[in-house]
C-alpha cells in the first residue's frame, strides 16, 4: 500500500484535521486516479450500482453522474444522502461545496475524511490494529442487525442499543472492557473526530447513544471495523 501524499498526510490526526477544499479536490482526483486502473466492473460506480440495485432503486436514474470519483458518487458511498433521503442529490451539494471552499477550511467532518481516504486506497489510516494485540475479527452478535452492517445504499441506522453493542464490541476487541462509561465516550470520539469538551466527555457521543442525534453513517463505519466486525465499504451485494 502506497503512503498517503503530503500535504494531505498531515490530516490523518483527528485534532489537527481542517482540510481545505483544494485538499479534498486533491484526494478526490488520487481516487479517480485508482478508478482508472481498475476493470470497469469493479470500480466503485459499478460497484454502488450493485447496491442500489439491491435496494430496489432506479440504478439508471441514480447513478447517471456517478463517474469515477464524481461528487454525487462519493456524496453517495460516504452516507451523505442519508441525512436527507428525500433530495438524492443533497449530499452532492454538501460535498461541492467542501471542495468549492478553494484555499479555506472546508469544514469537512474527520470520518467523512478518512472514509475518502480509505476509498483513495491508503487504508484505514484513523486505526492501526497493530496498537492492539487482542484485536481479532468478530462474527456478527445477537443483537445487531445485518442491515446495519450494509453499505449506505440500504444501510439503515442502528438503534441505540445496537450502538452500545458495538461500543462494548470495540472495549472487548482492544482490550479496554475495564474503562469506564465515560473513558470510552472519549477513546471513541477521539478515534471518529468527534469533539471533547472541557469535562473531558464527548455531548455529541453520548447524544448518539441517548437517541437525541442520528448517529453519521461515516462515524457507524469506523466505529464497526474497530469492533472486528469487518469494513462496511467492502461488502458485496
Amino acid at each position: 500500500m502506497s503512503s498517503l501524499p503530503p500535504p494531505l498526510r498531515r490530516f490523518t490526526d483527528p485534532t489537527r484535521t481542517e482540510p481545505t477544499g483544494d485538499d479534498l479536490r486533491q484526494l478526490q482526483q488520487l481516487i479517480a486516479n485508482k478508478e482508472r486502473e481498475l476493470p470497469e466492473g469493479k470500480r466503485l460506480n459499478a460497484i454502488y450500482s450493485s447496491h442500489l440495485r439491491a435496494a430496489g432503486r432506479d440504478v439508471e436514474t441514480d447513478v447517471e453522474n456517478m463517474h469515477l470519483a464524481s461528487s454525487s458518487l462519493l456524496a453517495s458511498l460516504t452516507g451523505l444522502n442519508i441525512a436527507n433521503p428525500n433530495s438524492r442529490f443533497s449530499g452532492s451539494r454538501t460535498f461541492r461545496r467542501w471542495v468549492g471552499a478553494g484555499e479555506q477550511n472546508a469544514n469537512i467532518p474527520y470520518a467523512i475524511w478518512m472514509l475518502l481516504i480509505y476509498l483513495a486506497g491508503y487504508g484505514h489510516l484513523w486505526f492501526d490494529k497493530a496498537d492492539y494485540p487482542t484485536f481479532r475479527n468478530r462474527d456478527t452478535p445477537d443483537g445487531l442487525r445485518n442491515v446495519t452492517l450494509v453499505p449506505a445504499a440500504i444501510w439503515e441506522r442502528p438503534t441505540r442499543d445496537e450502538i452500545r453493542i458495538v461500543e462494548q464490541l470495540i472495549g472487548e476487541n482492544l482490550g479496554l472492557e475495564n474503562r469506564s462509561g465515560q473513558a470510552m465516550n472519549v477513546f471513541i470520539a477521539g478515534y471518529t473526530g468527534l469533539t471533547v469538551d472541557k469535562r473531558n466527555t464527548s455531548r455529541t457521543y453520548r447524544k448518539y447513544l441517548e437517541g437525541k442525534l442520528p448517529l453519521p453513517y461515516a462515524v457507524w463505519v469506523m466505529m464497526v471495523y474497530m469492533a472486528g466486525l469487518g469494513m462496511i465499504l467492502d461488502k458485496e451485494l
